[in-house]
């Protein structure tokens, strides 16, 4: 038997910044139509424009599969092949105009004179809510702003670059080598065009960057899936049956993630890249100045316009982005390969009756070279924030320092005259590694009852562990980049289908309102997923990175899965004295004191930890959706359903949001519930409808 097919799809997406005029509410729509500003402590509080738009993206598929299946005494075989053809052109008008964060209020308590200088909306939570002009009155952080062309991918060998092709080739067999035995083996073929940009020669400014390999990457654009499995009917009676297998799977890739790098790579100014404020000397991560949100706004027209003529329009493919603005990001390491997963499992089924049965599997699936086409694994590479130490008050404790990074530092000339010639650096160079790597183990039970007696009936439960890549936190202890990747340790869903057996009455019109009756339902309990440790806004070991894991913990998301309250609490309790420790108390001229705290080499004050008198690593999930459902017979062949659906019938609250910054206010306390629009566990829900069959 041959099946051939042939498939056609286009997608419009687009997303468009809010605007005045959909948005007048004064209070839920401040910021409208502006930069997007965030609170440096707390980031799940954002206004104005969202980085990611205006954004459009129109892509095309093409795909032809054919597929030949041919039996033969105990063999079932399978040969095919597809080609596929995806097509993408858009616009990505990204950080327009800018993205700016601001000190918090909070981050200001360690500096009484920027702090009592808010407005009391900032400071007073009885106070009304604060105005686009109060919360500009907090100190400038960093900002980032989009410059160049918009088109997506960028007019620079947009014909050749603005599409892929996937070609794919199978062949497995299905071979019945005995009577309850069943071996099964295949392998497939792909190769994929375009995932990697060959066609741009990578300039030697990024020489110290890829340690002189400024190749472009070319590994996984050919694969091979092997794939072996079985199956063993024991005595040949249907009741037990044993089953195992695995195989090497490459992960499907979208050739969308590639496209990002050649804002920085192709000629400069050809597609819109990301640019730190750091570029002109307003970058302020170590400690906040007097230099406020509002004193950016003015002066930010002017910085776009200045950046974007040093860019050019794209037009000379001598020099590339990177060279000009000299910081750049989502560049793909030379090194790097296309992710692939092992999956290996082995299980036992037993029928237990001969509508029931219950069976037991062990899962594994290990994920290997993680990275840019999955969006993680990203590092600066250039280590752009790293401080080299120059000197340290020994009255207040300031430490002053200088940038170091991997590509010098460029002068204030430099950096305003962005020269092409000049090999200095501006900001990060984040780059894609390909070698994170995930483990998921699971054992999987599950009792399946086939629909008899009016009812169907499965129940799963699993117990997982998954651990691999969350964070990079260090650059010379790769180990602490690994943890929890955040999968409840136990999950079990219940679902069902019950007819309501039928009444038998005189009355016609009490059979048809009685009878025909259906009751289905589903029930999931999740228990509580881990929370992370981390440390926001302080770089103890004077890496670059400050973003880092509580001293005395060796991995990400431990907390409810690995290390207990307790726990956690003596080493907060050890981290605070180790500060107290370093802590000097000084008498000023005027007789008052101040305190005064140890300092990162990136001189950032390093404060005790308070945390709340409670803290959760999670909430558990728990959710029950019942449907009820009325047929009725309009004639011999038409039906009407009558359709009542209730979502988490109890209304558990479900909470989610839970912050994992210790040094945060709010650490482990939820600020959120799951699944806030219809579906299975958001706040209770009712939903009806009907259908016809004829």
């Amino acid at each position: 038997m041959n099946d051939l097919r042939y498939a056609h799809s286009y997608l419009h997406s687009r997303a468009d910044p809010v605007t005045s005029p959909n948005c007048s509410d004064p209070v839920v729509c401040i910021g409208v139509g502006g930069p997007e500003i965030l609170p440096f402590d707390d980031p799940a509080f954002h206004i104005g424009n969202r980085p990611s738009v205006p954004l459009a993206i129109f892509p095309t598929t093409n795909q032809l599969l054919d597929v030949l299946t041919w039996q033969h005494n105990g063999h079932l075989l399978r040969l095919g092949g597809d080609w596929e053809h995806v097509s993408l052109h858009g616009y990505r008008g990204i950080y327009e105009p800018a993205q700016i964060i601001l000190w918090g209020p909070t981050n200001l308590l360690q500096s009484p004179s920027l702090y009592n200088a808010l407005p009391a909306s900032l400071r007073d939570p009885t106070a009304p809510p604060p105005t686009l002009e109060d919360i500009l009155q907090l100190p400038l952080r960093s900002f980032i702003t989009g410059i160049g062309n918009v088109s997506f991918p960028g007019p620079y060998h947009s014909d050749s670059t603005s599409h892929s092709d996937l070609w794919r080739f199978h062949a497995q067999d299905s071979w019945s080598m005995r009577r309850g035995l069943t071996l099964t083996f295949g392998a497939a073929y792909s190769y994929q065009t375009n995932i990697y940009n060959q066609d741009l020669k990578r300039p030697a400014y990024l020489s110290p960057i890829f340690g002189g390999d400024v190749r472009p990457p070319h590994r996984g654009a050919s694969v091979i899936d092997p794939s072996a499995g079985l199956a063993w009917n024991v005595q040949n009676k249907g009741k037990t049956v044993v089953r195992g297998g695995g195989g090497i799977y490459h992960d499907e890739v979208s050739f969308f993630v590639p496209l990002l790098e050649r804002g920085a790579l192709g000629p400069s100014g050809n597609e819109r890249v990301p640019v730190d404020g750091s570029v002109v000397g307003l970058s302020f991560l170590s400690q906040p100045t007097t230099f406020r949100g509002q004193d950016l706004l003015p002066i930010l027209p002017t910085i776009r316009s200045t950046l974007a003529s040093k860019l050019g329009n794209g037009t000379d493919p001598t020099v590339s982005t990177v060279q000009v603005i000299k910081q750049a990001d989502q560049l793909f390491g030379p090194d790097h390969t296309t992710a692939y997963a092992i999956h290996a499992n082995a299980g036992i089924q037993q029928e237990l009756t001969p509508s029931l049965t219950l069976s037991a599997d062990y899962v594994m699936r290990r994920y290997v070279h993680l990275g840019g086409f999955q969006g993680i694994f990203s590092v600066d590479r250039n280590q752009f924030n790293r401080p080299h130490v120059t000197g340290v008050d020994p009255n207040t404790g300031v430490v002053s320092f200088v940038r170091d990074p991997v590509i010098p530092l460029c002068t204030p000339a430099q950096a305003a005259a962005l020269n092409p010639l000049d090999q200095c650096s501006t900001g990060a160079i984040t780059v894609y590694g390909g070698d994170a790597n995930s483990r998921y183990q699971a054992l999987q039970v599950k009792l399946d009852k086939r629909f008899s007696s009016r009812l169907q009936f499965t129940g799963s439960y699993a117990l997982a562990k998954n651990t691999g890549f969350v964070a990079v936190t260090q650059y010379n202890n790769p180990a602490l980049d690994y943890g929890n990747v955040g999968t409840p340790r136990h999950t079990l869903i219940v679902s069902g289908v019950y007819e309501i057996p039928d009444v038998s009455a005189q009355s016609r019109i009490l059979r048809g309102l009685l009878n025909a009756w259906t009751v289905a339902f589903i029930s999931e309990t999740d228990s509580a997923p881990p929370l992370d440790t981390t440390l926001s806004g302080l770089d103890l070991d004077g890496d670059g990175i400050s973003t880092t894991l509580l001293p005395g913990i060796n991995g990400h998301n431990l907390l409810g899965q690995g290390l207990s309250q307790s726990r956690l609490r003596a080493l907060v309790a050890q981290f605070n004295a180790w500060i107290e420790a370093r802590t000097r108390i000084i008498t000023n001229p005027d007789g008052t004191q101040s305190v005064i705290r140890p300092r990162t080499p990136f001189n950032q004050i390093i404060s005790p930890i308070v945390l709340p008198g409670k803290i959760w690593a999670g909430d558990s999930f728990i959710s029950q959706d019942v449907r009820l459902t009325k047929k009725f017979n309009i004639k011999e062949k038409v039906t009407l359903s009558l359709i009542g659906e209730v979502f988490n019938l109890f209304n558990v609250a479900n909470l989610t949001g839970y912050s994992s910054v210790l040094n945060q206010p709010n650490y482990a306390q939820p600020s959120a519930r799951a699944g806030q629009a219809f579906g299975t566990g958001g706040p209770r829900a009712f939903q009806v409808a009907s259908r016809v069959e004829f």
